[in-house]
């Protein structure tokens, strides 16, 4: 098994490029465009740009809840190893 620091630093983990994401999630992102093509071909310019608004500030919120949940999963993961270790 090769080292996992040389895996992260050789850019073969630890990226979005290395993730699979699973078929529901393909599909659920699938279903989201969609529904934001339609609701952007209904809307007037105003409304448009309030649309894009509340895509870009939902992203943000979304890209901060998936930090903090990974940022708790690898402080998790490095308290097991370290319980492992000392016991």
């Amino acid at each position: 098994m090769k080292s996992i620091i040389e895996e992260i630093f050789y850019g073969n983990r630890g990226n979005i490029e290395s993730i699979n994401f699973v078929e529901d999630y393909q599909k659920a992102h699938t279903k989201e465009c969609e529904l934001f093509e339609k609701m952007e071909n209904v809307l007037n310019e105003k409304q448009k740009k309030m649309l894009n608004k509340i895509f870009w500030a939902r992203c943000g919120t979304e890209a901060e809840a998936v930090k903090a949940a990974y940022t708790e999963g690898f402080k998790l993961g490095l308290s097991i190893a370290a319980e492992c270790l000392t016991k």
